[in-house]
Formats: structure tokens, sequence, C-alpha cells
């Protein structure tokens, strides 16, 4: 039995206790050493301002994720902190042998209507307080389930209005359509089945990587691993099994996940 790695790195403006329920769906699974990284910009520390550039963020990761050791490392990424595994494994292929991009993107504004959206959030960025965005956010991503709610509006809550801004210029910024070739890495996409906004580019990003597979938390929101933590950590130690040969319960008795509709 193999060792991996499971590397978690969280969403813009939430933190690393976004993963604690579905920690505890991962249960104690054997071969799984996860590791929940806190992405720059987002520690409590007030003069804690995120890097402009995804990619200045990987290369503040570089030190602990290549310290990791021998073992596989697959990197779990959820919106922002899926950007930043895409961009980690394009720039570092050597380092990651697996990638699980939950709820994410290949870019803010890669269409005219997702331009259109990044330019309205810049704009409410200026004048919205940080309590505002924080009912604002929960309201959206909260809506199936009391406890996603509760949790966002907590956690960007306590965000500075600058800490907001840096992270929020560092997503809008983001865009890694010419170097999705170079990610050759098994990856799993996973999106919530009633956050359809984005279904269609979920699609697109798993056609353009050589390597990717598509599946739907059911129930699920923008945030599948507190909406449904059961079914995501299913599919992860799924796919974990499949190209890692990682032992759990789920993984043995689990059939292959279904595309997309």
């Amino acid at each position: 039995m193999e060792t991996v790695h499971l590397v978690t790195l969280h969403g813009a403006l939430l933190d690393s206790r976004s993963w604690r329920p579905f920690g505890e769906a991962l249960g104690t699974a054997k071969g799984i050493r996860r590791l929940d990284v806190t992405l720059p910009g987002h520690s409590e520390d007030p003069s804690d301002i995120s890097p402009p550039t995804s990619g200045e963020i990987v290369e503040a990761l570089l030190p602990t994720v290549s310290g990791l050791g021998d073992a596989p490392v697959v990197l779990c990424g959820h919106s922002w902190g899926g950007m930043v595994a895409l961009d980690f494994a394009a720039r570092h292929p050597e380092l990651v042998q697996g990638l699980i991009v939950i709820e994410s993107s290949w870019g803010t504004a890669t269409t005219v209507w997702e331009k259109i959206g990044t330019a309205v959030a810049r704009g409410l960025l200026r004048f919205v307080s940080p309590r505002t965005l924080a009912r604002w956010s929960a309201a959206d991503y909260g809506r199936h389930c009391d406890t996603t709610r509760q949790y966002v509006e907590a956690t960007v809550g306590r965000r500075t209005r600058h800490q907001i801004v840096a992270v929020m210029q560092a997503v809008f910024s983001f865009d890694i359509r010419d170097q999705l070739e170079a990610i050759t890495q098994p990856t799993l996409i996973v999106v919530g089945q009633r956050n359809r906004r984005t279904h269609n580019q979920a699609k697109k990003l798993a056609k353009n990587l050589p390597q990717a597979s598509l599946v739907s938390v059911s129930g699920a929101g923008h945030l599948p691993m507190l909406d449904n933590p059961q079914e995501t950590a299913k599919f992860v130690t799924q796919f974990l099994h499949r190209h890692f040969g990682v032992e759990t319960a789920d993984a043995r008795h689990t059939p292959a996940p279904e595309p997309l509709d």
C-alpha cells in the first residue's frame, strides 16, 4: 500500500478550518497524510497581506511542499486554492503527482460575462465593508447548508479591507489557460451539483487537461467539503485509490464516478 501526502489549500478569504468536516469524513483512511495549509494573506495577523499573483504564492509554498519527502504529493485546492494548485503543478511538475480541484477555475475573466462580473466585483470591493461582504458571501455560499453559512460569515468577517482587496486582486488576475498543456498529472475536478455557475468551465477544464475526470457532489454548492463532506471524501479516496493505490473502505466499494451531466 502506498502513502500519499494530501495537501489542502482553502478558498479565498476562508481558512484551513473549511477542511475539518472533510477530514472527519476521511476518518482514519490508511495511506493518507493530510496537511492543511494556510495560504499567504489568510492568517489572523492583519499585517499578513496576500502577494499579488498566484506565482508568488506558489513560491511561498515551495519549501513546505518540497520538504514533504519521497511519498507522492497530491494538491487538493478549493476555489482560489484550486487555482494555486493548478499553477503549482504547472510550475513544479516534479513535486506534484496528482491534483484535486474543487469548485475552481482556470481564470475569472476569460469570457465577456466573466469580465463583466469581475469588473463589478472589483468596484464593489471599494465600497462594501468586510462585514457586509461576509453576509453576502454567507448568503450565497451557505444557501444549502447552515454550517457553511455560519462558517463563511464568521471567517470572511474577520478579514480587513486591505486583506480582502489584496486576495481578490490576485484572484481576478489569475489566468492559466496557456499553461494547461503542462499539467499532465492525474486530476480530479469536483463541482457542487447546485452551483451551476462553475459547471461550464469545469467541463472545459476537464476537456483541456490530459488526465482529468469530473464529478459532481450531490446537494452541494460552492463548498462541497462543507455541504456534503462524506460524498466529497468518497470521491477523493476513490481517486487516490485508483491512481496511487491508497487502500480505504470507500475506495474498495465505490463505483467509478459518473460524468457531469
